[in-house]
């Protein structure tokens, strides 16, 4: 107090009696006059700003209704909003974002919805269902050129169709999963593992057996050049699509009790973008046959998909 007179009589230049008591708390001597009201206040309704000091009632509005804390960021974006410019910006990224919501292919593909037919497929084979969501993004990827993001979705296709065969085991149509892991691998550009991957389905003797000889002849012919292994390929699988069925009796079985079980194999390779058997793409396997036959090459005696395996 004795200060603040020493004060106020540096700045007067004269002697100032006692200071009268506060407005607003008549017990408390007064330390400051606020310069809005001119009523003397105690240091408990002192309001310091950064330039002078204000009462408890003189304080700025802003200050009333929200936390001391909040007033300078909320006085710098009142200012912001009060330019033209700033209206306009934050209208154009209102609209902006707006549009990205309702919009998401404008940013990344969004996957084709399942048809009708394959609803079962979520509950049945969650997994493969997943692998065809996130492989169709990629194809919609590598379709606009951007090979990179491409190739990290049909990695995590790849990954979903793992984790489909460890849930199932030993499931007979895991042969059509395999290999629709072999063409995501193709897809990523990891052709030797791929290569493993069809000889392992081939070791297998699967009824996929002369579709991962098919896979494997388009290898040789377009990663490594060598027609003469590719047409000992092909005409593996041509043999393996020759093997006589019985439509008629598959058909019955179709219609029959089993029908829902018969499907399966045909659901399954509309995830994994594969075919059920070899004498699905004969015309394919025979089109790459005479392709390889125009240029001259003979088959290898040496190459033998059969031999590479070990069988007898």
């Amino acid at each position: 107090m004795e200060r603040f007179r020493q004060d106020l009589e540096a700045r007067l230049g004269k002697w100032v009696g006692p200071l009268p008591q506060c407005a607003d708390h008549p017990t408390a001597a007064a330390v400051a006059v606020c310069p809005h009201c001119r009523r003397p206040i105690c240091s408990a309704c002192v309001h310091p700003l950064p330039t002078s000091l204000r009462c408890h009632a003189c304080r700025p509005w802003l200050e009333r209704v929200v936390p001391t804390a909040w007033v300078a960021p909320l006085m710098l974006v009142t200012g912001i909003l009060g330019r033209k410019w700033a209206l306009h910006s934050l209208a154009f990224c209102t609209g902006l974002a707006l549009l990205l919501w309702f919009c998401p292919h404008l940013v990344r593909p969004v996957p084709p919805d399942l048809p009708d037919w394959l609803d079962g497929a979520q509950l049945k084979a969650p997994f493969l269902e997943q692998s065809y969501r996130i492989s169709s993004t990629g194809r919609a990827f590598a379709e606009r050129g951007n090979s990179d993001r491409a190739k990290l979705y049909y990695e995590r296709a790849e990954q979903a169709c793992r984790r489909h065969i460890e849930e199932t085991g030993d499931s007979p149509l895991n042969s059509q999963v395999w290999v629709g892991i072999g063409l995501l691998q193709e897809k990523q550009g990891k052709v030797q593992e791929a290569t493993n991957t069809y000889h392992r389905i081939m070791k297998e003797k699967t009824r996929m057996w002369g579709v991962a000889a098919y896979h494997l002849g388009k290898i040789e012919e377009t990663h490594n050049n060598d027609m003469a292994s590719a047409l000992n390929y092909y005409q593996q699988a041509l043999d393996e699509a020759r093997q006589p069925t019985d439509a008629l009796g598959q058909l019955v079985s179709f219609y029959a009790e089993d029908r829902e079980k018969n499907q399966w194999p045909y659901i399954v390779a509309s995830l994994t973008g594969t075919v059920t058997s070899a004498a699905a793409i004969k015309d394919d396997i025979e089109a790459a046959i005479a392709r390889c036959q125009s240029s001259d090459a003979q088959p290898s005696d040496d190459v033998n998909a059969v031999e590479f395996l070990g069988a007898e």
